[in-house]
């Protein structure tokens, strides 16, 4: 944590979320949650896009440890049904999914986001108009893209435009003006 933001927390291999963590979660739509300060973030981000008819599609947000392990063994047996071995199977989901507590997901802090109708994330997501207004005004809500292109070896995951982490709005803003990663940011701050 930098400076007492406990939403500059660094969650990942190294820097676990422990499954007994108490989270105190809101809605933000659907069936989806957050931690309370991010989701009501996310809320008045999703409103204020609305209000320039950018609909979002929260698909995905808080996921508990047992969730995260259901998606990864999920992912294996897709991959592996479509012709990959087991050790390629995995290999490729943890490029893209994190193991049970090393998500942001598990802390409640991050959420993927998609297009009112879409519920599979890849990269033409881009090319959306919701990821263009993402793009120009998550920073002013407290969210970052946060894995950028380009940043894959520092960040140790895919290239994610439907990937989006509260870090709070001060340093939301100071992120997007440097163009760097969370990381990279955290190094800097330190």
């Amino acid at each position: 944590m930098v400076k007492n933001n406990p939403y500059l927390r660094l969650v990942n291999r190294n820097n676990p979320v422990s499954e007994g963590e108490q989270i105190e979660l809101i809605r933000v739509s659907a069936e989806r949650y957050m931690e309370r300060e991010a989701g009501r973030a996310m809320k008045k981000m999703i409103q204020a896009a609305l209000n320039k008819g950018v609909r979002l599609n929260v698909v995905s947000a808080y996921r508990s440890h047992k969730y995260q392990a259901e998606l990864i063994e999920k992912s294996i047996a897709e991959r592996m049904e479509s012709g990959m071995d087991a050790i390629s199977a995995r290999k490729e989901t943890y490029r893209s999914l994190a193991e049970p507590g090393t998500s942001e997901h598990n802390a409640g802090l991050a959420a993927d986001i998609m297009c009112e109708n879409d519920t599979d994330g890849d990269e033409r997501f881009e090319n959306t108009r919701e990821f263009a207004w993402l793009r120009d005004n998550a920073h002013r809500f407290g969210f970052i893209l946060r894995y950028p292109r380009g940043k894959e070896e520092i960040t140790g995951f895919i290239y994610e435009p439907w990937h989006f982490r509260y870090v709070g709005v001060r340093a939301a803003k100071k992120i997007k003006k440097q163009d760097v990663c969370l990381e990279e940011f955290l190094r800097q701050e330190n």
